[in-house]
């Protein structure tokens, strides 16, 4: 029992030490707590005046603090004098209490903003393996949602301090005027956090419920409003409608359950604590006869120590129902920072391929699966060329395209640049040399010109970017819209065509002038016109960078330089077009497959 109490107060210790300015809050709350205990002892020698309870020099300490200093100043003690005083050192303390406040809840913000911004770093800084299994309705939930309920967690921890602090010196006091009362006072507090442990139970088991409950909801929404048109258009929304509202009912009543657990809390500790101080009034006037200024501050305190002790509780059951967040939110940090990507040293830095890319004798195992993806294969890519992967699904074009743009490492062989080993060149700048185009071309809420220039650093050049537009076939249509490059392309560019995205996609690539040119079965959701569009605009640029194109429609690579066939993770076929075409194998039953599809 006792380890486990040194193991809550070492985890309290650690979680406290990360808010912001922890140190300079805790001093602050001890400085408000100790300013309104001695306000509130200087009221016994003011009452003391008027009720004749003490003589002069009959004061205990700390009681006599405010007449021995006001007769060391030579002050004359009087009522209005020592009350007026006593009201300074009263509203003294509260503007102390009032800057904790403030203080703590700047705090919680700023730590807010910490966690994010590391939950960002983190899931962005992470090697791609781990970044492509993340759902993106369970991270938008963690980082938006269980971050705030984390930050709330630690705001009421600090909190619980706080009042503790402020509770120990209101108890310090109170046994000082009367150690009877305070006796009498402090087993009321015992019996009613005993009676108020069953709530604190539940609420910790709610906490956890609540918790799951929503983490469901926003990634059943996220995905099924990304899921939207196939719900619309094959009439099942109403049973993703029935799901959503099975699930945010199961959010709400576990919210419920928190709040009605916390307002039971609440009526009991009230109830309790207005019977004790019945009590203690009885007792004190008919069985102890306490002096009446000792009383009515007794009562004073104990009328402070009432709301403190609620809130106390208050925080706590917040912490409790808040923690499991602060655990979810730590979970995932956690396992992206140790799934963090390596740079390697800054001193190899890429700048763009001169001579060729390689693949050499490698092989590669995804960790969930104990096939191999890849299996000894080997490829070469000269600069300049126009080289196309091409191959049934599943037969690893996908995965030598990762292992091209060093988003995996090979489990076995190397990727070779220009001789180098990827691995030991700098991945930021060898990436900063990529164009990619994939097949869902991505585009972010903003306009034309924001998604063009996303990631580069200072201004575009305007003649850049129209020269790259004019070369991706789409300067027409941008010139001829209202607002030309100020346009707003709408959630996920849907205020654009599937042809008009992805070539304003070979524009973006090409704007940031790269050394590779990387096509990622980009024509596979374009009708006809726009796929050759598309083809006229990557033949434009072909001889002028490296061009690798991973293509299902075959026609788009008639003029490809090289084309490699996949086939279970190898390459089993090479060449041209032509040749490839004429010879027998699965080259030419693709071209078959495609045009008897055409027909």
């Amino acid at each position: 029992m006792i380890s486990n109490l040194k193991n809550k107060v070492i985890n309290s210790y650690n979680l406290i030490n990360r808010i912001p300015r922890a140190p300079l809050m805790m001093l602050l709350i001890l400085i408000a707590g100790l300013a309104e205990g001695i306000g509130i002892s200087a009221l016994v020698p003011v009452l003391s005046t008027l009720t004749g309870d003490f003589s002069q020099g009959q004061l205990p300490v700390p009681f006599n603090f405010l007449p021995d200093t006001m007769m060391l100043l030579g002050i004359p003690l009087n009522f209005g004098t020592m009350l007026f005083i006593t009201l300074m050192i009263m509203l003294l303390a509260y503007l102390l209490i009032h800057i904790q406040e403030r203080t703590l809840y700047n705090a919680r913000y700023e730590c807010l903003e910490d966690m994010r911004n590391r939950a960002n770093k983190a899931i962005f800084s992470s090697q791609w393996k781990y970044l492509s299994g993340q759902t993106s309705g369970n991270v938008s939930h963690t980082i938006i949602n269980e971050t705030d309920r984390g930050a709330e967690s630690l705001l009421a921890l600090m909190m619980m301090f706080a009042m503790s602090v402020q509770l120990l010196i209101y108890g310090v006091f109170a046994f000082m005027l009367s150690w009877k009362m305070f006796l009498i006072a402090f087993a009321t507090l015992i019996f009613a956090l005993l009676i108020s442990k069953r709530l604190i139970d539940k609420v910790r088991l709610t906490g956890k419920q609540s918790v799951d409950a929503n983490n469901l909801y926003s990634r059943q929404f996220v995905e099924f409003i990304r899921g939207a048109k196939l719900l619309k258009a094959t009439n099942i929304s109403k049973k993703a409608v029935r799901e959503l509202i099975n699930s945010n009912f199961n959010s709400c009543n576990a919210s419920r359950k928190i709040v009605t657990s916390s307002s039971i809390m609440k009526f009991e500790i009230q109830v309790i604590l207005s019977i004790a101080m019945v009590a203690i009034l009885y007792i004190s006037v008919a069985i102890l006869k306490i002096p009446v200024s000792v009383l009515l501050v007794f009562m004073f305190i104990i009328m402070r120590l009432a709301p403190k002790v609620s809130t106390l509780q208050g925080q706590y059951h917040s912490y409790m129902s808040h923690r499991p967040s602060l655990d979810i939110y730590d979970n995932m940090v956690f396992e992206a920072e140790s799934m963090a990507e390596l740079n390697t040293s800054n001193n190899n830095i890429f700048s763009e391929l001169n001579h060729k890319l390689e693949l050499d004798d490698v092989s590669y195992r995804y960790s969930n699966s104990k096939a191999y993806a890849l299996k000894n294969l080997s490829l070469t890519i000269n600069a300049f060329d126009f080289v196309a992967l091409v191959g049934k699904s599943g037969s690893g074009k996908s995965t030598a395209l990762d292992l091209i743009m060093g988003l995996i490492n090979p489990s076995g062989g190397q990727v070779l640049i220009d001789g180098n080993n990827l691995q030991n060149i700098n991945k930021d700048s060898y990436r900063g040399k990529i164009g990619f185009v994939s097949q869902d071309s991505i585009f972010f809420v903003g306009s034309i010109r924001d998604n063009l220039c996303f990631g580069l650093e200072g201004d575009c050049d305007e003649t850049h970017i129209w020269e790259c537009l004019k070369i991706s076939q789409i300067d027409d249509y941008i010139r001829r819209l209202p607002e030309n490059l100020n346009t707003q392309v709408g959630e996920a560019g849907l205020n654009l065509s599937g042809g008009q995205r992805q070539r304003l996609a070979i524009a973006r690539a090409l704007i940031r002038r790269p050394s590779l040119l990387i096509l990622d079965e980009a024509t596979s959701a374009l009708d006809s016109e726009s796929e050759a569009c598309f083809q006229q605009a990557i033949q434009s640029v072909a001889d002028n960078y490296t061009i690798v194109v991973v293509a299902h429609r075959l026609s788009t690579i008639t003029n490809a330089t090289k084309i490699y066939v996949f086939d279970e993770g190898k390459v089993i076929q090479s060449g041209d077009y032509v040749k490839l075409a004429k010879a027998p194998g699965l080259f030419s039953n693709l071209i078959k497959a495609q045009t008897s599809m055409v027909k």
